[in-house]
């Protein structure tokens, strides 16, 4: 494996220069033309990135050549990529994959042709996955469109609506939260969703809520870095621990529409905590709601439904 320093990579070239996170730039030569798995190395370990024609890599992630074509490499990448490297990661500060430990590894070989076709499989749902993802964005958008359109940014407030601090536009629920350990609900499997900060998380064999609700992280680092929404509805029958908050409606606001301008904003002015990351019942009854007319909220949800439904 022979890598490249970073004074020589350019931000224009043929063949691209990979890192543990992918390609950081490129150079005028390649080293390697087969098809080919990069793993990360150092820093970030255990990425994958599987290319073909491409130039060195900067030392951070290994080439692993496929010279003897025992194996496929779409099938090692799906492989590695479901079983993880946790076991195989060393060091303290400076994490790193040694070649060593990664020769640990096991990896079950059936024919090729098996390989082949298993990971043709996975390929066309790979496709399938980036697809939706990619139409969910779209629609992501139409609804970010529709809300700028009908109430304009939530921060500045052209339109001059009303603002209430949220205590004011919804009733808290929090007192009817029970919450069921996990070695209980162990013993209590059901239909009934259980939910946590950031959605379904178990199931269970009763229910304390029935109808429509909102729901809000009270606790987690999500609320700081939101790979997922702090805010989420919750419909018919189902339980709630107490790491969420729970909001009926009380017909000053429409719990969509409060769902999408909680998740419009940002919510750090309101979180406590630094190793336990929380947002509060007081911090929350404090935040300030855009309140346009209920009817134009009514509006606003129908078309969230309609999007929401394709």
């Amino acid at each position: 494996w022979k890598t490249i320093s970073g004074d020589e990579i350019s931000s224009e070239g043929k063949y691209p220069v990979y890192g543990a996170n992918g390609k950081m730039g490129f150079f005028h030569e390649y080293n390697h033309i087969d098809e080919t798995l990069l793993i990360g190395c150092r820093g970030t370990c255990g990425t994958l990135h599987i290319t073909e024609k491409f130039s060195y890599t900067n030392g951070n992630a290994m080439a692993l050549d496929n010279l003897d074509k025992k194996a496929n490499i779409k099938f090692l990448y799906y492989f590695l990529s479901k079983r993880g490297f946790n076991d195989v990661v060393s060091g303290g500060v400076q994490k790193q994959i040694t070649i060593q430990n990664l020769q640990r590894i096991e990896i079950p070989l059936p024919s090729l042709a098996t390989q082949q076709r298993i990971a043709a499989i996975l390929d066309q749902a790979d496709a399938i996955i980036q697809n939706n993802r990619a139409i969910v964005q779209k629609y992501d958008a139409l609804t970010q469109s529709s809300s700028l359109e009908m109430f304009g940014d939530p921060v500045k407030n052209e339109k001059g609506w009303e603002k209430k601090e949220f205590s004011k536009v919804a009733i808290n629920e929090n007192s009817k939260r029970i919450p069921v350990k996990q070695s209980d609900r162990d013993e209590r499997e059901g239909e009934y969703p259980y939910y946590g900060a950031t959605g379904i998380i178990d199931t269970i064999d009763d229910y304390k809520f029935d109808g429509e609700y909102l729901l809000i992280a009270e606790d987690g680092k999500n609320l700081l870095f939101r790979k997922k929404n702090n805010a989420f509805m919750a419909y018919g029958k189902f339980w709630v621990n107490n790491h969420a908050h729970i909001l009926s409606c009380n017909n000053i606001c429409n719990l969509k529409y409060l769902e999408f301008f909680l998740n419009s904003i940002d919510l750090s002015p309101f979180i406590s905590g630094i190793d336990q990351i929380k947002l509060n019942k007081a911090s929350l009854d404090r935040i300030p709601v855009i309140v346009p007319p209920i009817e134009l909220q009514n509006q606003f949800a129908e078309r969230v439904a309609m999007i929401e439904a394709q």
